[in-house]
């Protein structure tokens, strides 16, 4: 296991091998941590390949933004990059950037620290090119966009002392986190403070789960398996949340198509 702290205001970059598990920490809760993930095996080609959330919004047929997380990520190539493994909070924002230089300019505070310069910097040893605002995974950061005005808005964080998401790598990655240094509005409750990030070994057993709240104000409830899953999960693996339990989509064997007709014959 490998521990980085992420200090207030900074960002660290480290390497992860396929197999291997990355759990990013909210210390002390209400924090941003903005996430990128970097194909190693591209870089070495010198070709660019990360996150892409246009990308992923199309092969996970989730198109429309919102927060939440989806269950992979892909890279411009649509080569999956990572497999989210369990989630306690439920509310990120996958579709907007790491803040940047002028986004802070344009509320008045020229030159403040900023994740997207942090990130170019922790990139920088391995002949990654900067760039002024980075596309980003933003975790804990509660966003969301208005239905009706279509608008992008924030508030404080659902996130708690100690919540995480854990990802599972898929390929060899050169990975990056910050700790936002956003002090100016409600993203880090007012209070920026640490992130904290460990790398499982790929013979870890972190089962798959993520939290279910029916109300904002709800106590947070991980998935659960059910009384079924050992039979189920040998016929198929595709499941789906069901309230606080894993549920099976559809079996292998015959798919959601043909297990409709005899139900729907009755």
């Amino acid at each position: 296991m490998n521990d980085l702290r992420v200090k207030t205001g900074t960002a660290r970059a480290y390497e992860v091998k396929k197999g291997e598990y990355i759990q990013v920490i909210d210390v002390e809760g209400r924090q941003c941590s903005d996430f990128m993930a970097m194909r190693k095996d591209a870089l070495q080609e010198n070709k660019e390949r990360y996150i892409d959330s246009t990308v992923t919004r199309s092969m996970v047929h989730g198109a429309y933004p919102r927060p939440g997380l989806y269950n992979k990520f892909f890279d411009q190539d649509m080569q999956p990059l990572l497999e989210v493994v369990q989630d306690t909070v439920g509310r990120h924002d996958t579709f907007a950037l790491a803040c940047t230089a002028r986004t802070y300019e344009e509320q008045g505070f020229p030159g403040h620290l900023n994740c997207s310069d942090n990130i170019s910097a922790a990139y920088s040893p391995y002949g990654i090119e900067p760039k002024k605002a980075w596309p980003a995974i933003n975790f804990f950061f509660n966003s969301t966009i208005d239905p009706n005005s279509h608008q992008l808005s924030s508030e404080e964080a659902w996130s708690r002392p100690g919540d995480y998401v854990v990802m599972k790598a898929l390929t060899d990655l050169i990975c990056v986190n910050t700790a936002c240094p956003d002090d100016i509005d409600p993203v880090n409750g007012w209070n920026p403070t640490d992130i904290h990030v460990r790398v499982y070994n790929e013979d870890s057993h972190i089962p798959k789960s993520i939290v279910h709240r029916p109300y904002v104000e709800s106590e947070a409830n991980m998935t659960k398996e059910s009384a079924f899953h050992s039979r189920t999960s040998k016929l198929t693996n595709s499941f789906s949340v069901a309230r606080d339990l894993w549920l099976a989509d559809h079996y292998d064997a015959t798919g959601a198509i043909d297990e409709y007709w005899p139900v729907a014959k009755v």
